[in-house]
């Protein structure tokens, strides 16, 4: 039997194929729907055929931690900030979830209406078991030689109408610099810069700054390797937060903040797996982030982490 793929494009129309996931060992194909795990080891492209398709479980079920051991870490983490060099760590989590159908394809056309500004998709296979989202975070497009990336960080509720704090002004000008010094070693060009501005993501809104660069013969996939992990899902000085994050993350973050897309090289929307979950029969495992600075407040760091469980749950648990 098949893999399943499901996707929806921001503001375009939903595309629905059977076929096979295949592991990429050399190049990453051009033309086809791609998808990685958080730190790029591993890379998944989707050969369409007209084989039926079902949806696979994944038996190893990901590890959860108590509201008690995340504000715990999370103490732990703001006293390391506050004592070493390191500016940012992005921590993460994951809340399991009971869901109000099994069927998947009808959560993911609910999805598709509630946030059509999003990457919306649904995949499955045996290699990763069935992951679905609706991912706000661009990490770079091409279209007609024209190139963008986005710089989205800094979250709060998006009924909340106080000003920014410095905390998350903080987070989103550490992602907007680190941006800008990556393609500057890659010799690109920024041609443009709006933002920050507020960006709306269903429950949440973030700060997010567009950065506009010119075309280049360097192909988008390379690019996109060059960019992630960002500081917006990592941390920052990247490395430090990368080696750090591996030592405090006790669960795989496995597909959640790797990279997912269609890629070509004159027309990529690749995108940094957020606001998704792994389904296994009528549960969800949604998978969760939240920058932490030297300013950050643990309990609020655990709230919103639940606020942006909201994107999901809001469909998943809603009749």
């Amino acid at each position: 039997m098949g893999d399943v793929l499901h996707y929806r494009l921001p503001n375009q129309e939903k595309i629905e194929l059977t076929g096979l996931f295949t592991e990429v060992t050399a190049e990453i194909p051009e033309n086809s729907f791609i998808v990685s795990d958080f730190q790029g080891t591993t890379w998944y492209s989707f050969v369409p055929s007209s084989t039926n398709s079902i949806f696979h479980s994944d038996i190893k079920l990901p590890l959860i931690i108590s509201k008690e051991n995340y504000i715990q870490q999370a103490s732990e983490i703001v006293q390391e900030l506050n004592t070493t060099a390191l500016e940012k760590v992005v921590y993460s989590r994951i809340k399991e979830a009971q869901i109000k159908t099994t069927n998947y394809k009808q959560l993911f056309d609910e999805l598709c209406d509630r946030y059509p500004s999003t990457l919306v998709y649904l995949i499955s296979s045996p290699k990763f078991g069935t992951w679905m989202g609706a991912s706000p975070e661009q990490l770079i497009v091409i279209e007609n030689g024209n190139g963008s990336t986005t710089a989205l960080a800094g979250t709060k509720k998006s009924d909340d109408s106080t000003p920014w704090e410095n905390k998350e002004q903080t987070e989103q000008a550490i992602v907007t610099s680190y941006l800008q010094e990556q393609l500057h070693t890659l010799n690109i060009p920024i041609k443009e810069m709006d933002g920050p501005n507020e960006f709306q993501a269903g429950p949440v809104k973030h700060l997010k700054t567009n950065i506009l660069f010119s075309s280049t013969t360097i192909p988008p996939i390379n690019i996109a390797k060059k960019l992630h992990p960002t500081p917006a899902v990592s941390g920052y000085p990247k490395q430090a937060a990368l080696s750090y994050l591996a030592k405090i993350e006790a669960h795989n973050r496995s597909l959640y903040t790797g990279i997912i897309g269609f890629y070509a090289t004159n027309n990529t929307q690749l995108f940094v797996n957020l606001r998704c979950c792994q389904l296994e029969e009528d549960r969800a495992f949604i998978y969760l982030g939240g920058g932490f600075t030297k300013d950050s407040i643990p309990l609020k760091e655990w709230e919103e982490t639940e606020n942006k469980s909201k994107t999901l749950l809001n469909i998943l648990q809603n009749p």
